[in-house]
């Protein structure tokens, strides 16, 4: 009686380790993506028509994060506001940099995403770019004169111009150390106006 060969043994798949950043490059259809329930950014309608203009001018260079976790396939980890807006502009497809990571660390790089935006040297920008091309790509007149003003460089004597006592009634006079530890306070307390945080230490003052 002739022996039955041994039919050969499955290799198992390898396991894939939780990805530190994009694998690849691919794209992936708007209708397939899902939002992240948790996701807690929201546009102004300003930021929301300059990213449109971006979109249109330059198409969707920033790839959207994609995870391909088991049980968390194709959910949106950042880019949630740019796909919104790609949707409703027409747009079917979108270039996507894929993750592999579990729902517990994808919450946490969505959250970084948010909060990794860093400030601007508004001297630098001021110095490199005209001022009507700034405000053309998305920021306004306001945002140089309120960021010009705090970050204002006083000399020895800490001279004022009656203009600016007009204009602004209360100034704090800082160096660079103490506005670094402004910004600090600001950041640490979830405010993003100096006039807030102000504020918020008169009131604790009171206590």
């Amino acid at each position: 009686m002739a022996k039955k060969k041994a039919s050969p043994r499955k290799r198992k798949p390898a396991k894939q380790e939780e990805s530190r950043a994009g694998a690849i490059d691919a794209t992936r259809k708007v209708a397939d993506l899902v939002p992240a329930d948790y996701n807690p950014r929201k546009l102004t309608r300003k930021e929301r028509a300059d990213i449109t203009a971006s979109i249109e001018r330059f198409g969707l260079v920033d790839p959207i994060i994609v995870n391909t976790y088991p049980g968390r396939e194709n959910v949106i980890v950042g880019g949630h506001q740019r796909v919104k807006i790609a949707e409703d502009m027409g747009i079917t497809e979108v270039p996507v940099r894929l993750v592999y990571l579990s729902e517990k660390r994808e919450r946490e790089l969505n959250i970084r995403l948010n909060k990794n935006t860093g400030e601007w040297d508004w001297d630098l920008l001021e110095a490199q770019f005209a001022t009507d091309e700034l405000v053309a790509w998305g920021f306004s007149e306001e945002d140089f004169e309120d960021k010009t003003t705090w970050q204002k460089s006083f000399d020895d004597t800490n001279e004022v111009d009656d203009e600016d006592l007009i204009k602004y009634p209360i100034m704090i006079l800082q160096s660079e150390e103490e506005y670094a530890k402004w910004q600090q306070m600001k950041e640490a307390n979830g405010i993003t106006d100096d006039a807030d945080l102000f504020t918020m230490i008169l009131e604790r003052a009171k206590v």
